[in-house]
């Protein structure tokens, strides 16, 4: 339970520490890389010109300028809902994670072997959309009242994996830069509400239902797969790693979402 400054300290700290081992993977060890090149291949071959278009236009969501705005909303909300401690700390946490993101392109930058083909920048580690739209969906989570915190939550999920879904489609990036920007994001969100934390207990029924709406993302993804069941698994077993990489990558944003709805906080 993340209802104490040292715990999510420590969640920030468990965050850096996965982006260094996830860098340390694809940068330095054949098998982290090829694994990698074969998932990006695996997206790649999904897409067809319809489906193009729809990534693309999700993958735009996170761009600067919507980006700003979207931000601005949430930021706003919590001064509207008379948190302006909240307003600036979330402002903080969208600043420093996509300024942090930033810094780390240039630093990091490698073309990682025959990944060039794909197009991908050598400055792509992490990925500037996946931070962005990482926190984005953990601001939205903090800022919401607590009744709507898992609705929030399940349509942040939803927003922050098919930014990630769409640019690595797109051939924009890596499957490892979307996880790099997501743990970015959250690095940033656990520390912001370390500082922030005050103590303060919440009613159990939202623990419950915080548990509960993690559930609703497999529960929607799998009536959706239901007619489709023959031809994804078709391809999966044809496209291992792309299917291994696409259920990690939906994993760590349900740990990451999960792990700050499991914070208590105000109504």
């Amino acid at each position: 339970m993340l209802d104490t400054p040292r715990r999510l300290w420590a969640a920030a700290a468990t965050c850096i520490a996965a982006f260094v081992i996830l860098l340390a993977v694809v940068y330095t060890t054949d098998r982290g890389a090829a694994a990698d090149e074969r998932a990006l291949e695996g997206f790649g071959e999904l897409q067809r010109p319809r489906l193009a278009e729809i990534a693309d236009a999700i993958a735009h969501a996170a761009d600067p300028v919507p980006f700003a705005l979207l931000s601005a909303v949430v930021v706003a909300i919590a001064f509207l809902r008379g948190r302006p401690l909240l307003g600036l700390a979330v402002g903080g946490l969208l600043l420093g994670a996509n300024v942090t993101t930033q810094i780390l392109k240039p630093v990091l930058a490698n073309p990682r072997g025959t990944f060039g083909e794909y197009g991908v920048a050598t400055e792509a580690f992490p990925s500037g959309h996946a931070t962005a739209a990482m926190s984005l969906a953990l601001a939205a989570i903090v800022v919401a009242p607590a009744r709507l915190r898992p609705l929030v939550g399940f349509i942040a999920a939803g927003f922050a994996l098919a930014v990630g879904f769409a640019i690595v489609s797109l051939d924009w990036h890596f499957p490892s830069d979307v996880a790099g920007g997501y743990l970015v994001a959250a690095g940033w969100c656990f520390a912001v509400l370390g500082v922030t934390r005050s103590a303060r207990d919440e009613e159990p029924l939202a623990w419950w239902i915080a548990g509960a709406a993690m559930l609703v993302p497999l529960v929607v993804a799998g009536w959706l797969a239901l007619e489709r069941l023959p031809r994804l698994t078709g391809y999966a077993e044809g496209h291992t790693t792309f299917a291994v990489v696409a259920a990690a990558t939906a994993a760590l944003v349900a740990v990451l979402v999960g792990a700050v709805l499991a914070v208590p906080g105000r109504r």
